[in-house]
């Protein structure tokens, strides 16, 4: 598929709608067939693209993946916290983990999420010595 900003005919374009068309009968409208909102889908999904994706949709640009990395997982963090906002609790890195995925792939998630925080040792000392700290804390 072209990248958005290489769309040169409308040919390309053409394919682009009928891949996202194609993503909204096979996977969103199976597991959506039982909510009301399900003709609002395609502009949140293509609004969530664009906002988590300047860089390819708009006129931001990243020097490097690392930095589109972080500016990703920075949006992210903004969207669970408004998410959280509006749920009326505190937000959390191990917020928005379905609980449908696998449990290996969960487990996987929340470890990966948890790293990115600082909860990540080489070694059972290490969090034996966070328990502690957070012992004292009590």
């Amino acid at each position: 598929m072209p990248h958005p900003k290489n769309i040169t005919s409308d040919e390309d374009e053409a394919l682009i709608l009928d891949s996202i068309d194609q993503f909204l009968e096979r996977d969103v409208k199976p597991v959506a067939h039982d909510l009301e909102a399900v003709d609002e889908y395609p502009s949140e999904i293509a609004d969530k693209m664009v906002r988590r994706h300047p860089h390819v949709f708009g006129n931001e640009s990243v020097g490097s993946l690392a930095a589109q990395t972080l500016r990703w997982e920075e949006q992210k963090a903004t969207e669970r916290a408004a998410g959280a906002d509006a749920k009326g609790h505190r937000a959390s890195a191990l917020d928005g983990v379905p609980k449908t995925l696998p449990a290996l792939t969960r487990a996987d998630k929340f470890g990966r999420r948890a790293a990115r925080v600082g909860f990540d040792w080489p070694d059972a000392d290490g969090v034996l010595m966070k328990i502690d700290e957070e012992l004292k804390e009590l």
